[in-house]
């Protein structure tokens, strides 16, 4: 059953404790990008279960305070990235999370979180493959850093974050779609997208 204390547990699993700066510790946010079979198991052992039951009603009462929603989108956009890593699961979940998103940003849920919260919160709009979803995402990426731009340490890293908005949306922009994901959907590729996956970094 997904729950407030569920949502508490989902989110002191990915924050850790957030520091007064509003950023977390160097050895919490390391393990979020990096390939860590150790990293994807534990979060199947831990969440797997209640990813299956999401979109569910009982998921539902998740979506109550910009903290549970938040820890909602973490688990139907961040978590199956690891447990379904490199299978078409990894998306699978991406309609849920957009939608907890752009409803709670139509609430105004986001904007009570911290910096770091925040970004993830978004984080449905960057993985979206609709261009028009993109360009909210550079928007709403950028005018996040702007908030904070008289906080050095934290205007850098949303600046780092308003990047990658950026990145992704000139590949949407350029392809229509996410060219590394072509493999994993069973996408034929187009000679354009073969060549730019060649380049370091294109697959993120």
């Amino acid at each position: 059953m997904l729950n407030e204390d569920l949502a508490e547990r989902i989110h002191r699993f990915w924050f850790g404790e957030i520091g007064k700066n509003g950023l977390c510790k160097p050895e919490v946010s390391a393990r979020w990008f990096e390939k860590d079979e150790t990293f994807d198991r534990l979060i199947e052992s831990e969440f797997g279960a209640v990813l299956n039951s999401a979109g569910t009603d009982s998921a539902s009462q998740m979506k109550a305070t910009p903290r549970s929603v938040l820890s909602y989108i973490i688990l139907t956009d961040q978590f199956p990235r690891n447990i379904h890593r490199e299978r078409p699961e990894s998306f699978a979940f991406d309609r849920l999370a957009l939608t907890a998103c752009r409803e709670g940003m139509e609430k105004g849920l986001d904007t009570s979180l911290l910096p770091v919260e925040r970004t993830f919160f978004y984080m449905p709009l960057m993985h979206s493959e609709n261009f028009a979803i993109q360009k909210l995402s550079v928007e709403i990426y950028s005018s996040l850093a702007s908030e904070f731009r008289r906080i050095p340490e934290i205007f850098e890293n949303l600046s780092c974050s308003a990047d990658y908005a950026r990145r992704h949306f000139e590949i949407i922009e350029r392809f229509g779609r996410y060219p590394h994901r072509n493999k994993i959907l069973g996408r034929e590729s187009t000679t354009g997208e073969i060549e730019f996956l060649k380049q370091p970094g294109s697959g993120f």
